[in-house]
């Protein structure tokens, strides 16, 4: 993977400065080969311009490589299709008085004349790169997965090209680096505010987090911003800079013709012993075949497959026991991922696998969500009908939502959670019957206790609080105790991976052999043992 100091040299070769959009300048990143991000108030002024003036296209002028005066190369705009996708800026972020407008992103994608992703960067180490990296070409920015969202407290550093003077002329700076956190996340109208330093022309730059993971585009904060400049009157929203979730705008990107063009080259099989050279391409692949690999981790008897599109696809509430060590965190995280993990595989015997329930509830928002709980001091049924009144309120017609009722055993009485649940899944039919919607409710049973003995009954008993195959109708799915786990268990398993990868299934049979050692383990205690089985599908493979 690459270090600190080569990730800060990628982010400054990919960062730009937009001079003379129609006498707005402004900050761009590249994110395709011919494609740079910025905001939509800084190429608005030129796109009115250009009904009255075509020729204004040519001045405007994208220059990289600006890190100090007189230095980079600068690119014009394509002379046809130069704005295939944009969304305009609320009115809110100029009166705070206005509602929210979360579909309102304040961005613009531009195309360039020239695929420079795609040329060798220039002569010379201006942007910083450590001896022996720097890569034959450019490259660009990939943009973060749409559910990806800034939390509050987070370090950010931005890559900018402020405005000043030089020689009485108002123009881009070289750029500039500037550090600070993000202060407070607005959920509901998708802004972000943070405390860097910025300044007019920083409008576009991207707000990066942690390992310079790309988390925002920063878009007014400075009183006398290009935002603040085309609207004299209103100036943007006091306190602090403020920022668009990338997220949110990569949700939008998502149905355009051109995202495809963003993503990185997809690698050819792999069909030799990696080179040691390619470790940081070995240690990428050994994550995605580990996720995919905890994906088919189940039992071999088909009662216990919660992924199972065929028993699950008319069905809504269910019932999970297990050992807190795999716990409604853990087993949640693991549902979610189950469907993305094998979303890819072409083999029909995983493709088998994936949950439809997860499938159809998939959107450009991805799975939100819910916050359903049992208040213990009414009945079961006025229990279930608080639960189901709540699930109503918080359920969306373009996103699924996942409802995980935690619950213990320290008062589990079988007759009532049966009728509670029973109850909830029979108030649900009005709502699938709009058909607005697609959710998914569990009611996930922890044991906490330190043992696997104490409780042991009452997991067991979760499994039979209805009948396999529920009711017809009854919008009841699957009621399941885990159980720790014994290698008798992983069979399937075994064979799952081994038809996936084609693998030596001998040696990973010894593995599994030595992991186990005749005792049970629960469930999340095994995941981290596994990761060391699944280095052999990078290491030995027939395929």
């Amino acid at each position: 993977m690459p270090n600190d100091a080569q990730l800060r040299a990628q982010r400054r070769s990919w960062t730009c400065a937009l001079e003379d959009f129609a006498g707005v300048n402004g900050t761009g990143v590249l994110i395709a080969p011919d494609l740079v991000l910025t905001n939509f108030h800084v190429i608005q002024k030129l796109q009115k311009s250009l009904q009255d003036n075509p020729r204004r296209l040519a001045d405007a002028r994208i220059h990289f490589d600006y890190f100090q005066q007189g230095a980079g190369e600068s690119f014009g705009l394509a002379a046809t299709d130069w704005l295939p996708a944009f969304s305009p800026f609320a009115k809110r972020d100029l009166n705070i008085q206005e509602p929210p407008a979360p579909d309102k992103l304040d961005y613009a994608v531009i195309r360039l004349a020239r695929r420079i992703g795609e040329e060798p960067l220039p002569a010379g180490n201006a942007a910083g790169w450590p001896d022996g990296t720097k890569p034959a070409k450019r490259g660009w920015l990939i943009l973060p997965a749409p559910e990806t969202r800034p939390t509050t407290g987070a370090n950010i550093v931005l890559y900018h090209h402020p405005c000043g003077f030089v020689e009485n002329q108002f123009q881009s700076l070289p750029m500039g680096e500037t550090r600070g956190r993000v202060t407070e996340v607005d959920v509901g109208w998708l802004r972000v505010a943070h405390d860097a330093n910025t300044q007019h022309g920083s409008s576009g730059a991207i707000c990066y987090g942690d390992n310079l993971e790309p988390i925002a585009l920063h878009h007014a904060g400075d009183p006398e911003s290009a935002l603040g400049e085309q609207f004299p009157n209103q100036r943007p929203l006091p306190p602090g800079q403020r920022a668009i979730p990338l997220g949110a705008i990569v949700a939008q990107l998502c149905h355009s013709p051109i995202y495809q063009s963003m993503l990185p080259a997809k690698d050819p099989p792999i069909r030799t012993i990696f080179d040691p050279t390619q470790e940081a391409i070995k240690l990428e692949l050994l994550k995605t075949r580990h996720k995919r690999a905890m994906a088919l981790l189940d039992r071999d008897d088909p009662q216990w497959d919660i992924l199972d599109s065929i028993n699950t696809a008319n069905s809504v509430v269910h019932a999970i026991a297990c050992r807190s060590v795999d716990g409604l965190e853990f087993f949640m995280r693991r549902l979610r991922e189950a469907s993305l993990g094998l979303k890819q595989l072409p083999r029909p015997e995983l493709q088998e696998r994936i949950s439809r329930f997860l499938n159809e509830g998939l959107s450009e928002n991805g799975w939100g969500d819910g916050s359903a709980s049992v208040d213990t001091r009414l009945t079961p049924v006025d229990a279930a009908a608080k639960i189901v009144r709540k699930i109503e309120s918080e359920i969306r017609q373009d996103q699924g939502t996942v409802f995980a009722i935690g619950q213990t055993f320290a008062r589990f009485d079988f007759e009532r959670e049966r009728q509670l649940i029973t109850e909830v899944a029979r108030c649900c039919t009005p709502l699938l019957g709009t058909g607005q919607a697609k959710f998914q409710v569990f009611f996930i049973y922890q044991d906490n206790a330190p043992t696997p003995r104490k409780w042991a009954a009452e997991r067991a008993s979760v499994a039979e609080l209805w009948a396999s195959p529920p009711p017809k109708g009854s919008n009841l799915g699957q009621c399941l105790n885990f159980d720790d786990m014994s290698r008798d268990q992983m069979k399937g398993w075994i064979s799952a991976i081994n038809n996936a990868f084609q693998i030596n299934s001998e040696d990973l049979c010894n593995r599994m052999d030595d992991i186990f050692a005749d005792q049970k383990i629960p469930f999340a205690a095994l995941e981290p043992k596994l990761r060391d089985i699944t280095k052999v599908f990078c290491e030995i493979t027939r395929k």
